[in-house]
């Protein structure tokens, strides 16, 4: 878990806020904390598929780097409509699959869970809705190859990530650093969940709690008001009432969301189950 909390901290950083002479550097730091704690992990299965997530890293990065030189004839997308997985195949490696034959649909709106064991695919999913690797997965009907996923990413999506990710500044600067106005702020810092936020506005965010960072990347996702809401484990930190209660927040965000759960959901989640790569 340690492990994976890592790769999609560096995952997130990279992907909407890294420098591309950073890149590098990111990556051989990043590949070589790995290593170093990959004893952490409990059974041949999570190694097998953390090889398989790690053999690919270097990839990413190089085609972070190498994204603004395939830009050319790449459509910039302004709203969503939908997610298109249409008898999708997918593997790291051209070997091993890792989705298989996947259908599924998901549209503006629509509040979904992917839900499965750990290395089902769950993850995955996310990193090809988020563009991160080619695929014939398709975004309002368009390939998603086509797109200018840079462009989406900063306008179309929204993510909270297992791990809470900060950056070194007071809680409102952090939550305005997608351009959120302080009336914006202040008026969602009105909600009951973000009250412990609000009483430590002007505290530095290292100040705060792991559960209380969780918050605040969720309410620094909703204050982006991207189209989709991509929340991975989002309440991973947070104690099981917390999180409860910011799964039933969520279904009244004015957009799309899709989570990777593990816990018990709310029913009014469609819920996405996938089991080895396959859609159950």
């Amino acid at each position: 878990m340690i492990v994976q909390l890592f790769v999609y901290s560096v995952f997130w950083m990279v992907i909407f806020s890294c420098e591309s002479e950073q890149i590098a550097e990111f990556a051989s730091f990043s590949l070589a904390s790995i290593a170093n704690l990959s004893w952490l992990l409990p059974t041949i299965t999570q190694m097998y598929f953390l090889y398989k997530m790690l053999a690919t890293q270097v990839k990413l990065f190089e085609d972070i780097q190498t994204e603004q030189k395939e830009e050319v004839n790449l459509v910039q997308l302004n709203h969503f409509e939908k997610i298109s997985f249409d008898h999708l195949n997918f593997s790291y490696d051209d070997t091993d699959l890792i989705l298989n034959d996947v259908s599924v649909q998901i549209k503006q709106g629509e509040k979904v869970a992917i839900t499965g064991r750990t290395g089902s695919g769950k993850s995955t999913m996310m990193l090809l809705i988020l563009g991160l690797y080619k695929s014939d997965v398709l975004i309002n009907s368009m390939k998603i190859n086509n797109v200018d996923m840079k462009h989406a990413r900063q306008h179309l999506f929204s993510m909270v990530t297992q791990k809470p990710i900060t950056f070194g500044m007071s809680v409102r600067e952090e939550l305005k650093i997608f351009g959120a106005s302080d009336q914006l702020v202040e008026k969602m810092l009105e909600n009951p969940i973000f009250e412990v936020l609000k009483s430590k506005s002007d505290d530095n965010v290292s100040d705060l709690t792991d559960g209380q960072k969780q918050l605040l990347c969720y309410c620094r996702a909703l204050l982006k008001q991207a189209p989709v809401l991509l929340l991975d484990e989002a309440g991973s930190s947070l104690d099981s009432e917390t999180a409860q209660i910011i799964q039933k927040d969520v279904l009244n965000y004015n957009g799309c969301v899709i989570l990777i759960a593990h816990h018990e959901l709310n029913e009014q989640f469609r819920e996405i189950r996938i089991n080895f790569g396959k859609l159950e």
